[in-house]
Parts: C-alpha cells; structure tokens; sequence
C-alpha cells in the first residue's frame, strides 16, 4: 500500500502559507540553537542561528504581508509570547527587529532595569553569586549588557529576574545561545572579552580608571548589614 503521509516539513510550509501570521515561540524554534549545534542539517522556520537559512526562506511572508514574528527565549517570556499574538490579532502588525522579534520586547537590553546598574558603572563586582551586591558581568559571565531581551523590564512571575535573584544572565534569547563556561566571563589581560555594543576598548579602559578612582564608598558596603544596622550612610 502506497505511504501517503507527508514529511513534516512540507505539512509546515503547507500550513504557514495558508497562515495569516506564523510565530517561532523559543529560541530552538527560532534558531535552531541547541539541535542545530549537533546538527548542520538542521533549520529552523526562518532563521538558522542568525543567518536566514530556515526551512521557509528568506523571502517568506505569511498571508498578512509579514516574515516568521521570533519570540525568542530558553525559555521565551510568556507575557512577550500573549502580547504578540494580541497585538497581532488587534493591528494585524507589529514592528520587528532584523532578527524578526517584535521590537517592543527585544528592542532593551536584559541590562536595562536591572537594579545593579550602579555596580555595572562604577565597575564594582560582585564576589560571589546569590547576593544582592555586586555586577556579576565582570566575573560571573553575565551577557545582560550584551543581550536583548526585557527580563529586567518584565520581571518573571511579575516578581523576579535571574540578575535580581544573584544569578547572571546567560544570554538565552540570543542566536549563539548556549556558550560554554556559563558562570565566567572570558577576560583578556583583566578586560572582558566582550564588550557592550557601541562600547570601544578605550572608552571601556578609560571608563574604568575613573570609576575604580572614584567609586562611592557605599557600594562596596552590604546593602543589608545585619552585623552593624547602624553604620552611616557614607558616599
């Protein structure tokens, strides 16, 4: 007897051409990431890694007139997830970065909102995980300057974030997500090996000079001395 089922792959091209919108929720849907590093074979909808090698092709645009809408994330936010589809579902648009994620969500760094920000500028490192003190990009690998995502601006169970909770983020919304050595950041003569964008090496140098100078004295003190409740509020 004749075998009439059809490869998956052309079940979903089926489907997303007869679709008004086509969504990849989660960074394997979106890049293919963890699958796709064990396998060269292996595509995602639109993209593969960043480079637009998906099963769907470059030039795909769903019945709407718009390319595969990315929610990316390992795993994604699901507040960014039920906010595309309203926001799809009311204008029938939404404004996508060049990696097809929508702009309102992805547009911010994981840094912005974070609440060590301060420790961030003043090149202040936290010393071990789990605290409320300290930047964790400088020693524990922490991508939030360097990765898009809104974590910090929408707190996880409307509570929390990995930064908030003494942990650095890991990049998970990013095409080259995951790395190895999560917990360290790769330094070369003392610097990290990345930087910010739009951030030079010798601004970065010079940044850091002034900062370590000059830095408030009660940011190197515990937010929450329970041996000495009283000290002074020095700056």
């Amino acid at each position: 007897m004749k075998n009439l089922e059809k490869p998956f792959y052309e079940i979903v091209r089926e489907l997303a051409n007869l679709s008004d919108f086509v969504v990849a929720l989660g960074n394997c849907a979106v890049y293919g990431n963890i699958p796709a590093l064990k396998d060269e074979k292996i595509v995602e909808l639109q993209f593969r890694f960043k480079e637009k090698e998906g099963l769907l092709g470059k030039d795909f645009r769903s019945k709407r007139g718009l390319p595969v809408v990315n929610i990316s994330g390992c795993p994604a936010h699901p507040e960014w997830f039920i906010n595309t589809l309203l926001e799809l579902k009311h204008r029938g648009k939404v404004p996508l970065d060049e990696l097809g994620r929508p702009k309102e969500f992805y547009a911010y760094f994981t840094h912005d909102g974070c609440i060590r920000v301060q420790y961030y500028e003043w090149k202040v490192e936290a010393e071990e995980l789990g605290t409320k003190e300290g930047c964790l990009f400088y020693k524990f690998g922490c991508r939030g300057p360097l990765t898009h995502s809104s974590c910090n601006r929408i707190l996880w169970n409307g509570v929390s974030s990995k930064t908030r909770s003494g942990q650095p983020c890991f990049g998970c919304t990013e095409f080259d997500f995951p790395r190895e050595n999560l917990f360290e950041t790769k330094l070369n003569m003392g610097i990290p090996a990345e930087l910010p964008p739009e951030v030079s090496l010798r601004a970065y140098i010079m940044m850091a000079g002034v900062a370590k100078t000059f830095t408030p004295k009660r940011l190197k003190r515990k937010l929450i001395d329970e041996d000495n409740e009283e000290a002074p509020n020095e700056t």
